[in-house]
């Protein structure tokens, strides 16, 4: 008897970062990646919340962006 296999789903993870370091301001959008982390000059590391789009490969779902201020050297 043939054994029958289910399709399998792919996709994949991403985390698009743009940064300008005159302004300090850096947007971002991900795919189900984990939010980035940050570490600013005096050691702290935050990770900041940004909207999960669905993983890439899955479909044509739209991802939304964020923006945030980083402070120099971070």
């Amino acid at each position: 008897m043939p054994v029958l296999c289910a399709p399998q789903v792919v996709g994949a993870t991403c985390l698009y970062a743009v940064h300008d370091p005159v302004s300090g301001r850096c947007t971002l959008a991900r795919a189900r990646h984990p939010p980035p982390a940050v570490v600013t000059p005096d050691g702290r590391v935050d990770f900041p919340e940004l909207p999960a789009g669905p993983p890439l490969g899955l479909g044509g779902l739209p991802f939304e962006a964020a923006e945030l201020e980083l402070p120099e050297g971070s």
